[in-house]
């Protein structure tokens, strides 16, 4: 945004000027009717070329980022936890480079509605989030971080050790912010009873 509000004024500053000399040079040399009617000319190019810039090509230097992400278990050897695997990618997308100062994963656990015979249930994931999370972290350096060229991705997993409850689902979620804590991109996956799963006997 703020990349296509300086194109932009730069814009509109040059065709004042431009708009400025040429109707000087334009009162001193035609008669009064070819004038206006110039003057008139270049208003309209004007407009045209500041309406189609902010139409058509400012909002393809908007910043676009892809997230994707993926989470994987594994046993662990002390009994009753697991080793938990988030895989995060990270794409730009679009066609100016983008800054990504932070990197935030959470994951809450939450127990699934059981829903009657014939009924669904259900999952309100941003409920979940309303919860306290059992992870929290916040990541300002890593591979993750830093300046994304047009087209450019990377690939970065993250792993924690997680008790293994009884009965319990995860939700993971992974936002990320640029230097003015604008958010990005973000993505968040669900994965049910992945340590009870996975737990050593």
């Amino acid at each position: 945004m703020r990349a296509s509000m300086y194109l932009g004024s730069a814009l509109l500053v040059a065709l004042l000027v431009m708009a400025a000399v040429y109707r000087d040079w334009v009162w001193k040399n035609t008669d009064n009717l070819t004038k206006w009617l110039q003057i008139a000319a270049l208003i309209v190019a004007g407009y045209w070329a500041y309406t189609r810039y902010f139409v058509g090509e400012a909002p393809s230097l908007e910043p676009l980022v892809g997230v994707e992400d993926d989470l994987r278990a594994e046993p662990n050897p002390p009994p009753q936890t697991c080793i938990v695997t988030y895989e995060v990618t990270v794409t730009n997308k679009g066609l100016v480079s983008v800054d990504v100062n932070e990197v935030k994963i959470q994951a809450w656990p939450f127990d699934l509605e059981k829903p009657g015979p014939g009924l669904n249930a259900y999952v309100d994931l941003d409920k979940v989030e309303l919860g306290k999370p059992v992870i929290e972290k916040s990541f300002d350096s890593g591979y993750l971080n830093g300046r994304y060229p047009p087209k450019d991705a990377r690939r970065h997993t993250f792993s924690w050790v997680l008790g293994a409850p009884t009965s319990r689902s995860y939700l993971f979620a992974v936002v990320l912010r640029d230097p003015d804590r604008k958010v990005l991109g973000s993505a968040r996956h669900v994965t049910l009873d992945i340590c009870r799963a996975t737990a050593s006997p």
